[in-house]
């Protein structure tokens, strides 16, 4: 089994998949796009890098102004495309062997979406949406030292933009604890999860997915 946890940068997504996996009955493995970026090399990692540089070719936040705020956004050059395509097939994989998933993303990008609903398609998948307000994500950021400033300001609506959930849960309103007890309760006592299948009906059938719709 796989639960799929996606929102913005600072949305809360490590703590709560931390959570979950001491909830889980069975050995619950944490895996995600910041486990698999830490493997890139570092001159394929930047921030502003100019055209041309080797950080183009892997993950480069870009400034940009939004609002009049200053936003970093995320572009993913080759060698990071193939790492994340590579990564959703190891994560099958590793479905295919036993093994019970909880991975934390940040679908900024439809072809990415698409790609999970292809390779995970033999798999029981819950897509649960993980949200705050953006005040709060912006403020998460700033107190996290480490983060870049702007990340979450320009993923908060874009994380967003291409799903629809079999459960979202409000890491503003409720304890990482509390949100990985809501989605166990869905995946355990709830109707079994439809969100993959619809996302993968509707993408089938027209050239862009609707607009992000909550099934729970």
């Amino acid at each position: 089994m796989i639960v799929l946890l996606n929102g913005a940068a600072s949305a809360g997504k490590t703590s709560t998949a931390q959570a979950l996996q001491l909830l889980w009955e069975r050995p619950l493995l944490h895996a995600g796009i910041d486990l698999f970026s830490r493997m890139v090399p570092e001159n394929r990692l930047g921030f502003d890098a100019p055209p041309g540089s080797p950080a183009r070719e892997g993950f480069c936040w870009l400034t940009a102004l939004e609002a009049g705020e200053p936003v970093m956004r995320l572009q993913a050059g080759p060698v990071a495309e193939k790492l994340m395509r590579d990564m959703r097939r190891v994560l099958a994989r590793m479905a295919e062997l036993g093994n019970d998933l909880v991975v934390d993303e940040m679908l900024l990008e439809r072809e990415w979406l698409a790609d999970y609903l292809e390779v995970f398609s033999a798999h029981d998948v819950w897509l649960i949406g993980v949200r705050c307000s953006l005040e709060t994500l912006v403020r998460r950021e700033r107190e996290r030292g480490r983060r870049v400033l702007g990340q979450a300001r320009a993923t908060a609506a874009a994380a967003h933009a291409h799903c629809l959930y079999d459960l979202e849960v409000d890491t503003e309103r409720y304890s990482p604890v509390e949100c990985a007890q809501q989605i166990l309760a869905r995946v355990t006592q709830g109707a079994p999860a439809s969100a993959f299948a619809e996302l993968r009906r509707r993408l089938s059938g027209h050239a862009h997915l609707p607009d992000p719709l909550n099934l729970a």
